[in-house]
């Protein structure tokens, strides 16, 4: 609101107000489409069409666990990223996160996060970490250190 020094007026003179009450906006709304205007059915439930409730009840629920057929593991493209940070690992002297960041393309957060998440938690990987000369080696397996 706008406050200004009151200016004087004769006693029972009526003041405009400094600030104009607001009308209404006059925008048009576009007109829905027929497609809009109809009524949403919400929560609906589909009729039973092709199945009776006879034959539901007659059919033999679905089996709960492991299914019939065994999971085979997908096998590794030769050529992906995880290949070539698992052989960078695996490698005698073992590698750095900036190797592997040069290798693959990743930030250092990312690189970190695929060590938790894949190679030690998804992979079950013994993941070690050796620091020499300042410099921190990550290797799978057993550290070339005296432990």
């Amino acid at each position: 609101m706008n406050i200004q020094k009151l200016k004087k007026t004769k006693a029972g003179a009526k003041r405009k107000p400094i600030v104009a009450a607001r009308r209404p906006s006059r925008v048009v709304k576009e007109a829905r489409s027929p497609k809009a205007k109809r009524p949403r059915a919400q929560n609906a439930v589909k009729p039973l069409t092709t199945r009776t409730r006879e034959t539901i009840a007659q059919s033999p629920p679905p089996a709960k666990g492991p299914s019939s057929q065994t999971s085979v593991p997908q096998p590794v493209r030769e050529s992906s990223k995880l290949t070539t940070v698992l052989a960078m690992l695996r490698a005698p002297g073992g590698t750095t996160i900036a190797d592997i960041m040069k290798a693959t393309g990743w930030q250092q957060h990312s690189v970190r996060g695929f060590f938790a998440g894949v190679v030690r938690k998804k992979l079950k990987l013994d993941l070690t970490s050796d620091k020499a000369d300042g410099e921190r080696r990550y290797r799978i397996g057993e550290p070339s250190g005296s432990k």
